[in-house]
């Protein structure tokens, strides 16, 4: 009976963490970057999707129902809101480990790219809710050969948490990419 109850046990476990979002190495050696201790963060949204459409489509179809102001606060809201929110989240897990993830910060050696290439904004009504999904792709290069990469990470899928601000949805999507990727680099850098 305490056999069938630790194998229980351990089934359970590995079906809980096969249920959450994951992280995936395509290419390279993450310890690369280990000694450094600054790395600039560059954001992409190169071919992104949102939704089933492209972002062009998605963008056009929603300033024809919402007015320009959505546009602005679409394209506002990645400066002031996702990407900051990424960084802080992703630095909570490698600034112990003595390595800090800045935009702008032109004297590093090593260049992080972060692209998202899907975001799904996701729902909030009255009986039914969805939380925002982004998918992205996190490359390193050296700043020297920036066609070279390192390194190269996939999420593709991470969910926010819902409530009824698509930006906030969208920020803890963000928020949870940059705590995996973190995870992820602090067991590297040691």
């Amino acid at each position: 009976m305490k056999k069938l109850f630790l194998l229980l046990g351990i089934v359970l476990i590995f079906a809980i963490k096969s249920c959450g979002p994951s992280i995936h190495l395509v290419e390279g050696d993450p310890s690369t970057i280990k000694g450094e201790e600054f790395v600039e963060v560059q954001f992409t949204y190169d071919n992104m999707r949102v939704g089933n459409e492209p972002e062009e489509d998605y963008v056009a179809r929603r300033i024809e129902s919402d007015g320009e102001e959505w546009h602005e606060a679409w394209v506002n809201n990645r400066e002031s809101r996702f990407e900051p929110r990424f960084i802080e989240t992703l630095n909570r897990y490698t600034e112990p480990q003595g390595l800090i993830f800045e935009k702008n910060r032109t004297d590093t050696r090593y260049i992080m790219k972060v692209n998202t290439y899907y975001t799904e904004p996701g729902f909030y009504v009255a009986v039914r809710n969805a939380p925002a999904k982004v998918g992205l792709t996190i490359s390193f290069v050296d700043r020297d050969q920036p066609d070279n990469t390192l390194v190269k990470f996939d999420i593709p899928e991470v969910e926010g948490i819902v409530t009824p601000d698509v930006g906030t949805r969208i920020h803890s999507a963000y928020s949870m990419g940059g705590r995996l990727l973190g995870s992820e680099l602090a067991g590297h850098i040691r």
